[in-house]
């Protein structure tokens, strides 16, 4: 007859091989995950700096926004979205909606 999985013996040797096989490997892939984290932080932080450093102030100064943007830009998504449907609504009925902002 086997022995239960929860006699003695079969704890004590599954906590031998837990250490003495599975750790090792464990530690190993841990490691090779952590150093494959960090390279790739490395290469996108560089990505960014690329990026920041190609796009001047002047350039991004000279770029006007659009009545629509700014309000993407200055208002939360559900803000934004709560005036669009408004603003959707009111053409459908032909008059204006006010839409009142929470503090």
């Amino acid at each position: 007859m086997g022995k239960s999985i929860r006699s003695k013996s079969q704890r004590i040797n599954r906590a031998i091989r837990r250490e003495l096989i599975h750790k090792p490997n464990e530690d190993k892939r841990l490691a090779r995950l952590t150093e494959k984290q960090k390279q790739e932080l490395v290469e996108q932080l560089a990505k960014e700096k690329e990026v920041v450093e190609d796009k001047t102030s002047e350039e991004r100064m000279d770029v006007p926004l659009s009545k629509v943007e700014k309000q993407k830009l200055f208002l939360s998504r559900n803000q934004y979205k709560k005036r669009q449907r408004a603003q959707s609504k009111s053409r459908r009925t032909g008059r204006v909606q006010i839409v009142k902002k929470k503090k």
